[in-house]
């Protein structure tokens, strides 16, 4: 599936595919390895997301909690949190990346163990390195992030023994910065920065100064490409995006079929937040409850006093399917009349081992089908989450 989108190398297929194997002509996978995540609540509608976790043969989990998702796992693999443990590149990270602009500089922080991790719990990089070790991968495993982290042969850890993670760290800075900016000096110094150039800052089409790629003519080409493959695959396949010049297109849930069910639900991610993952954090829950808006449903004021409604009304979103969700609401000027909005959207968690997180923010997500095909963007995989709900006041 992934290599039939031109745009992207993403995975969101799995969903569909593992909801609809005889669809697309695929073998529904049978374990799942989950890192770091939260598949239940990352998708669409959770109930349906429940119910693909149930159809694995066995599922392996790594997490520093316990959430919705853990349920399901037959084994978890406990990792230390980020004050107890060494990584070699913070932005390394998948959301986290330097700051743009020709006026920041380049930067390489350093991430270092405060305190020893809990009950010896591993690194992800020290449980993948002992994973590599025990199946005898050590070299394919060591050549393959040498090749991600552009690491030169000359500073290569040992290809035969277990990845040793400050060692490893070592050997990027040495191969990207220089031998005296090591992994000895970042723990010192705590930052290394350099000016950017402005080749750095812009990327020129075809490495030509001044052209910008606006026309994607190569949609063209892989449109025709994909038609003939799908044919051939006897799968179902929209085409209609794969176009040089992009416009507008209505969602799936974009037209108004019921004038009962007028509203759009939409979520944002603030500057605190990032996604679910600092539910659990004390800190972060605490400067949430503090935000008028942090845990509520925000709606427009005007849409509000029009249906008659308040800020702390509790309130039900449902959908035409009868899914709902429920939530306080917020009046606000900073949202569209015909949309409510909140942080997070797959927030509320409903485990009882995350106690600071559970039931706290409005999961809007969980209103969206999450397997029907006629969602999926075919370009580059990504989710249309468009559905429009009515806005019932609970008693």
């Amino acid at each position: 599936m992934m290599e039939l989108q031109p745009m992207s190398d993403d995975n969101h297929f799995e969903h569909i595919a593992q909801a609809h194997p005889d669809l697309y002509r695929t073998q529904a996978a049978e374990v799942a390895l989950c890192y770091a995540c939260n598949p239940i609540k990352w998708w669409g509608n959770y109930d349906e997301q429940a119910e693909i976790f149930k159809n694995y043969e066995y599922v392996v989990g790594i997490d520093m909690f316990l959430n919705e998702s853990s349920y399901f796992y037959d084994v978890i693999l406990p990792e230390c949190c980020y004050l107890e443990r060494t990584e070699p590149l913070p932005h390394a990270a998948g959301n986290h990346r330097v700051i743009g602009g020709l006026e920041n500089p380049w930067t390489v922080p350093v991430w270092q163990k405060v305190v020893e991790p809990k009950d010896g719990a591993p690194s992800s990089w020290q449980l993948f390195a002992e994973l590599a070790s025990r199946a005898g991968k050590n070299a394919e495993f060591i050549a393959t992030l040498n090749g991600m982290f552009r690491v030169k042969d000359e500073y290569s850890v040992p290809m035969d023994q277990k990845l040793d993670v400050e060692a490893f760290a070592d050997s990027i800075l040495k191969s990207n910065i220089d031998e005296e900016h090591d992994f000895a000096w970042l723990k010192e110094h705590a930052v290394y920065d350099h000016p950017r150039t402005v080749d750095e800052v812009y990327i020129w089409a075809n490495g030509e100064p001044d052209r910008v790629p606006l026309y994607f003519d190569f949609l063209l080409e892989a449109k025709s490409k994909v038609e003939a493959k799908v044919a051939e695959l006897g799968i179902p396949w929209e085409v209609d995006d794969y176009q040089a010049l992009p416009d507008w297109k209505p969602g799936c849930g974009y037209e108004v079929t019921d004038p009962g069910f007028d509203i759009l639900p939409v979520y944002y991610t603030d500057a605190i937040n990032t996604d679910s993952w600092l539910m659990e954090n004390p800190w972060i829950n605490e400067i949430n409850e503090e935000n008028p808006y942090g845990y509520t449903i925000e709606i427009n004021a005007a849409t509000a006093r029009a249906k008659g409604f308040a800020s702390g009304d509790k309130v039900r979103l449902v959908t035409v399917d009868g899914v709902s969700v429920e939530g306080v609401l917020a009046t606000s000027e900073g949202v569209h009349s015909e949309c409510v909005a909140v942080i997070g959207g797959h927030w509320g968690s409903k485990s009882a081992y995350m106690p600071i997180a559970k039931d706290k923010g409005v999961p809007v997500v969980h209103l969206v089908p999450g397997q029907t095909p006629d969602r999926m963007d075919h370009v580059c995989s990504a989710f249309d989450q468009c559905i429009r709900v009515k806005l019932e006041k609970i008693a």
